[in-house]
């Protein structure tokens, strides 16, 4: 089912999951079917309306309903051609889903009435939800063969498919992923990991359907023929139109069913560039042939005699390492027409401010020192680091944000921290989506405000998605955001951290493994930890003044308590959902509850803590231990049982 316990399942943040509203798409199929058609143009892929699943209870959530319109926008802008492909997917997410469909034959799931997308509420971006993906049998094609018609527009396209096939870096990506899962050794690998659940299930459909076979071998020859479509025979025609002194003008054409990208031209063995990027769309089905004119650099001082068959076309199936050549026939051929430049995808704003110096050799980007002020959006590109210099105190005004593509290095010392603030309380923050480490040392992060921007709904004031990440010695200070800092797919190490007065969680850890060590948490109105499926271990931990939990795990986490000192907080510990939590030394007071561990999803299991070394004072309940969860102090099982755990911390938070 397209609920959130698929979102969660998969390690997401909760978000909707849409499609096409396909009602009016099986009319019109009705109509057919009665012979009573006529043009229908309700049924129209262009007339489907997006719909989200369980959309009255995400309508009524305020944040949900959010991301729905979000979602909803970035859906028409795409099919109306107003935003690129790459503002509106996760590329390679989508690549490999579109590769692994080609590997199945899954093509019928995605037709444009079967397509379902989960918006990512942190990159705002869709990601492909993969179902019903069949049976390889009767596969003889790939889903992407005639559906690079053009390069990345704005113009309209008769096909959603042809949409996202039509844009160039998604196709390098989809063409690698394709690459890789039609290598054998990539089912060798799969089978060996699956071979038990394989033999289970088989024997399952074995029992009711003994006649059926299932033959590994089969997937083996899809690979052989994604292999063989991959690498044609021939996949241009090219003819000379003319020789202009320094310039070669070349008239080329596609004939088969994937698009080509040309590199250069050859001649007697010395290769000269094209003057611009050359990509080719897919040969137009059972059509004649488009060409157009393109010019190649040439130093030469004119043809030489006999160069009709030494002139070639370097050229590749785009996306593919692997390097062909045509011929270049020795005369013209006839239309001329340049291939439209695609839209960018990246704005980086890096170049709009005074105090910020780019070095492209050695791919830096510096923020310098001094008291400097943020006060409009600074996004930076991939493929540089982020520094921000020693004595640097930035004000983010007017609900400016940073968003970084790249790693961010900011590190003061202790004498001259560097200072993050927001003088008019205004600040939306930071996120960073990078595959590289980040380093925080020494810095001061102070009065940031409620994260409400449109366009980067996060609930943090520092989001780390999929970035790994390093603090040292770093403070925060009067956050009004949901979370201070949330990690998100990510590794980390937190050392020597402060949070004093976070209106809301302090610290929140989804999917993501780590260590956190000498943190002092004070004045939390929400929890201080919280962690969702993630591996967290935690050592010398100081909480005063939580308003809900000082400690709370959930969703299957793992997590390892050392050294803990929670005061002054309504519950200290929680595990929920699996979880398990394993502690040594806790000292726990002044709390209207001890240790908890409950089961609060209806599908989830029951959660564990057991540990040693624990000292309680002025705790109200010690501990609440719900049926089939386990509190185990110093190797003894807690006796008391509750049937409904939830139900008693939820009246009471309402006392």
């Amino acid at each position: 089912n397209f609920e959130n316990e698929l979102v969660e399942n998969n390690n997401r943040l909760k978000g909707p999951i849409l499609r096409y509203n396909p009602d009016l798409y099986w009319v019109n199929r009705f109509n057919q079917y009665q012979k009573n058609a006529s043009a229908d143009e309700f049924a129209s892929y262009y007339s489907a309306d997006p719909q989200a699943y369980r959309e009255e209870k995400i309508l009524k959530d305020s944040i949900q309903r959010q991301y729905y319109l979000k979602a909803i926008a970035i859906i028409e802008g795409l099919r109306n051609r107003k935003i690129s492909v790459e503002q509106a997917f996760d590329i390679p997410r989508l690549a490999k889903f579109h590769a692994i469909i080609d590997l199945v034959g899954g093509i019928h799931s995605i037709d444009w009435s079967d397509i379902k997308y989960y918006y990512n509420p942190v990159t705002a971006k869709l990601e492909p939800v993969a179902y019903e993906s069949f049976t390889i049998l009767g596969s003889r094609d790939l889903s992407s063969q005639y559906m690079f018609v053009a390069l990345d527009s704005t113009q309209n396209y008769s096909e959603w498919h042809e949409m996202i096939f039509s844009n160039k870096a998604f196709f390098k990506e989809y063409m690698k992923q394709l690459v890789r899962v039609s290598k054998p050794e990539y089912l060798d690998a799969f089978f060996a990991d699956s071979n038990e659940e394989l033999k289970k299930n088989l024997a399952i459909i074995y029992k009711e359907f003994p006649y059926k076979k299932f033959d590994k071998n089969d997937y083996y020859k899809r690979q052989k023929q994604i292999t063989h479509i991959l690498n044609p025979p021939k996949a241009i025609h090219a003819y000379l139109n003319k020789a202009e002194g320094d310039k070669l003008v070349v008239q080329i054409a596609p004939i088969d069913a994937l698009p080509v990208e040309v590199y250069s031209i050859e001649l007697d063995g010395a290769k000269y560039a094209a003057l611009s990027e050359i990509i080719l769309p897919a040969k137009a089905k059972e059509q004649a042939l488009n060409y157009k004119e393109y010019q190649f650099e040439f130093n030469g001082t004119g043809l030489p005699k006999k160069w009709e068959d030494s002139l070639k076309i370097n050229y590749s199936i785009l996306g593919s390492s692997a390097r062909m050549q045509a011929k270049v026939f020795p005369y013209p051929h006839t239309d001329s027409e340049f291939i439209a430049e695609e839209l960018k995808n990246k704005n980086p704003t890096v170049e709009e401010f005074t105090f910020i110096t780019i070095n492209k050799s050695d791919k830096t980007i510096v923020v310098q020192e001094g008291k400097q002020v943020l006060n409009k959006d600074l996004i930076v590109p991939e493929g540089y680091t982020l520094l921000f210099k020693q004595g640097l105190e930035l004000d983010m005004k007017n609900n400016s944000k940073i968003i970084s593509y790249s790693p961010v290095v900011i590190i003061g010392t202790e004498e001259q921290p560097i200072k993050i603030h927001s003088s008019d309380a205004s600040a939306q923050g930071i996120v960073i989506i990078s595959n590289q480490k980040s380093i925080f040392k020494n810095v001061v992060f102070r009065n940031f405000a409620k994260v409400n921007d449109k366009q980067w709904k996060r609930s943090a004031a520092l989001t780390f998605y999929e970035s790994d990440v390093e603090m040292l010695n770093c403070n925060f200070y009067d956050f009004k955001s949901e979370d201070a800092v949330n990690m998100i797919r990510s590794k980390f190490l937190l050392n020597k951290i402060l949070f004093s007065t976070m209106h809301d969680d302090a610290l929140d850890i989804d999917f993501s493994e780590g260590k956190i060590e000498n943190i002092v948490f004070e004045d939390c109105k929400e929890n201080a930890i919280d962690a969702t499926k993630s591996n967290l271990s935690a050592t010398a931990i100081y909480i005063n003044g939580s308003t809900n939990k000082a400690i709370n795990i959930k969703d299957g986490s793992f997590v390892s308590l050392t050294d803990i000192t929670i005061k002054n907080s309504r519950i200290a510990i929680a595990a929920e959902d699996f979880s398990i939590i394993n502690f040594k030394k806790v000292k726990i007071s002044s709390c209207d509850y001890g240790i908890v561990a409950y089961k609060n999803k209806p599908a989830a299991g029951h959660a564990q803590v057991e540990g040693s070394g624990l000292t309680m004072q002025d705790v109200k309940e010690p501990y609440l231990q719900e049926k089939k969860s386990k509190i185990v102090i110093d190797n003894k099982k807690v006796e008391k049982e509750i049937d409904d755990v939830e139900l008693i911390i939820k009246n009471e938070k309402k006392k």
